[in-house]
């Protein structure tokens, strides 16, 4: 198969194969693999191969975000399903770990960018968008059979959320936590795994979810105040003109969309946003 891939890649013109190059192979946690090809010791491409799975959704989602964000997503580079392999091809970027410390109370500005660029993005037109009034219908019921649906059943009262319908669409990326940040050499910010982008356009859940990596890997219990009083949040929704009020309403929604985002990965995972949602259930439905 990776003979295939390269071969591929190759006649394309999305990397020259027959130049001297290094790669590396790595696993996924699905039924993916992918591979970064380098020259002379340094980072070019990035593809991502499978034989079970169809990436063509997962593509046009990384061009979607190549577009909206050239300055924070890996270049979209190209799409083919040939012999049955189906591959994705994107620009690699070499990148170090975000000291969550660095943070601050502020954006960095890297971040700040990708709120106020949020409102005008656009999510590609066959990426499986779901609007935000479906997306309600798809989380209750999958919370239907979860032990925690009695709580589930109570966020999604109308009478909590508000017009959830009157939201500004604003495509998100899904998984916006620090292990998806990165720097390049130069220091600049970039914002990987795009897969999820556009499949969820509620406002605010790309915010609650960097919080939420923020406050896990300082050691600290997750912000369940007002945004107002959080520089970073307050800051973020000034960015993306969401009304903090309306940040601080569906928090608890937020927890339940990244659940059902997440429900077909690990046990850990799912334990950790399970506790979450508890959590949120003493500080907002008190």
């Amino acid at each position: 198969m990776l003979s295939t891939v390269l071969e591929l890649v190759d006649e394309r013109g999305w990397f020259d194969t027959a130049t001297p190059h290094e790669k590396a192979i790595h696993l996924t946690r699905g039924h993916c693999l992918w591979m970064l090809l380098s020259r002379g010791g340094k980072l070019h491409t990035h593809v991502k191969f499978s034989d079970c799975l169809s990436l063509e959704v997962e593509a046009a989602r990384c061009a979607a975000a190549s577009r909206s964000y050239p300055e924070l997503a890996p270049r979209f580079v190209g799409y083919a399903r040939h012999r049955g392999i189906d591959i994705l091809v994107s620009s690699a970027v070499e990148s170090a770990a975000i000291d969550p410390m660095t943070f601050g109370d502020q954006l960095p500005p890297g971040l700040a960018d990708y709120f106020s660029a949020m409102p005008r993005a656009r999510a590609a037109a066959d990426a499986a968008a779901t609007a935000n009034a479906a997306l309600l219908e798809k989380v209750a019921h999958y919370f239907e059979a979860h032990p925690l649906a009695a709580l589930a059943r109570q966020w999604l009262e109308p009478s909590r959320l508000g017009p959830i319908a009157d939201l500004a669409t604003m495509p998100q990326h899904g998984d916006f936590v620090l292990n998806n940040l990165g720097r390049l050499p130069t220091g600049r910010l970039v914002v990987f795994d795009w897969e999820d982008y556009g499949a969820v356009s509620l406002p605010g859940l790309d915010l609650f979810t960097l919080e939420l990596s923020l406050a896990d890997r300082r050691g600290l219990a997750p912000a369940r105040g007002r945004a107002a009083d959080r520089p970073l949040a307050r800051e973020a929704c000034a960015a993306m003109g969401l009304p903090q009020s309306d940040y601080d309403r569906l928090m608890p929604l937020y927890a339940l969309v990244f659940r059902y985002l997440k429900r077909n990965y690990g046990p850990e995972v799912r334990e950790r946003m399970d506790a979450e949602i508890t959590g949120l259930a003493g500080a907002v439905l008190a």
